[in-house]
């Protein structure tokens, strides 16, 4: 009516929320909304064009990103999800929002990936040898901010399935051969259940003995546990989350009982920048994530094996990618490079074993 578009959301869990979109390069610590009368609000005054947003929330010191369940339209985010689209069109002099005219399978919740590797082995008589193809298909169906199902399909099997589904402050997850986001990994196939993001309680089914989880969630502070659920035994385990120079900080520590081992884990994410320290059991792992670059490592501090996988991104789209495995059985190496954007990669890579030398074709794009 003034000329500003007005957005509000309800989201009582959170401590603070933004808005974030295409007309603010998706900063996500920019536009600060305001808590009225239990609503998150925020208003800007926006030029005639097609715009895409998503909200985020701090909860638990944790950043949150989420559609917005009453946004006029939707698109694919590229990441498995979908951002909130509108369009401010002008019409008798007046700007008015409107739903843009062409919708894509996300507005009725439906979004994925498909994925592909095509590998061939040099031989001396031939110089390229097939050896196969393998490829993968992941849907996820979420019609409304309370149901998601999603399954990732590899050819011949079911690679992982995941129900979850939100009643008001009760939340279900139905998981198979899914991680769930614990700081530590867990089982893969069980059930999870949990109160207002603060209270949670899980079974395991991975095993042949009972495992479960019990645990809170509250003032940014994390204690939950197991039997059977991690590693196969009883385990502690503690958190905290904060902000430390603007950074938002996770601190965890475990004491798994039955082998009286530790494990302890330091992340810390600001923004495009994420790194994170794990030591669990004699296994160091390592990761870091920034704008030009994606490094993965391991080390295991009994055995003496390793592992490195890296890509140095180049001009924002295109990657250079290598990694290293060493064990005590045999080396592993590969090399390649890449395009990557948003919606879709596309490269190829150069490998080798004790067997030989593998040259490998690989994709996947995002709908």
């Amino acid at each position: 009516m003034d000329g500003k578009v007005y957005f509000k959301v309800e989201k009582p869990q959170a401590s603070k929320a933004y808005l974030a979109g295409s007309f603010n390069n998706w900063n996500p610590q920019d536009i600060e909304m305001q808590n009225v009368d239990g609503y998150w609000q925020v208003s800007l005054v926006l030029s005639p064009g097609k715009y895409e947003y998503k909200y985020v929330f701090e909860i638990n010191n944790n950043q949150t990103w989420q559609e917005d369940p009453n946004a006029p339209g939707y698109v694919p985010d590229g990441y498995g999800g979908k951002n909130g689209v509108f369009e401010i069109v002008e019409k008798d002099e007046t700007l008015v929002i409107e739903k843009p005219e062409q919708e894509t399978k996300s507005s009725v919740g439906i979004s994925g990936s498909y994925s592909f590797n095509l590998s061939y082995k040099y031989d001396e008589q031939n110089i390229l040898k097939g050896q196969g193809f393998s490829n993968s298909l992941e849907l996820i169906y979420q019609p409304n901010n309370n149901l998601e199902f999603s399954l990732k399909y590899d050819g011949a099997s079911i690679n992982y399935a995941k129900l979850e589904l939100i009643n008001d402050k009760l939340g279900f997850l139905a998981h198979y051969n899914y991680v769930l986001d614990f700081p530590f990994e867990g089982l893969e196939t069980g059930i999870f259940v949990s109160y207002d993001e603060k209270y949670y309680l899980g079974f395991g089914a991975d095993n042949n003995q009972l495992s479960w989880i019990v645990g809170l969630n509250i003032f940014d502070i994390e204690v939950n546990y197991s039997d059977n659920y991690f590693a196969g035994e009883s385990v502690v385990i503690a958190g905290y989350n904060l902000k430390l120079f603007d950074y938002d900080t996770k601190l965890y520590g475990g004491y798994f009982i039955n082998s009286n081992s530790y494990a302890a884990l330091i992340n810390v994410n600001l923004e495009d920048f994420e790194a994170e320290l794990k030591y669990v059991k004699d296994k160091v792992e390592f990761l870091l994530s920034m704008n030009y670059l994606d490094l993965i490592s391991s080390y295991n501090i009994e055995n003496g094996s390793y592992n490195i996988d890296s890509i140095i991104y180049i001009f924002d789209k295109y990657g250079l990618l290598a990694g290293y495995n060493h064990t005590t059985l045999l080396d592993k190496w590969y090399f390649g490079c890449g395009i990557y954007k948003e919606d879709y990669n596309l490269g190829f890579k150069i490998r080798s074993d004790f067997s030989g030398y593998y040259f490998d074709l690989f994709g996947n794009i995002s709908f």
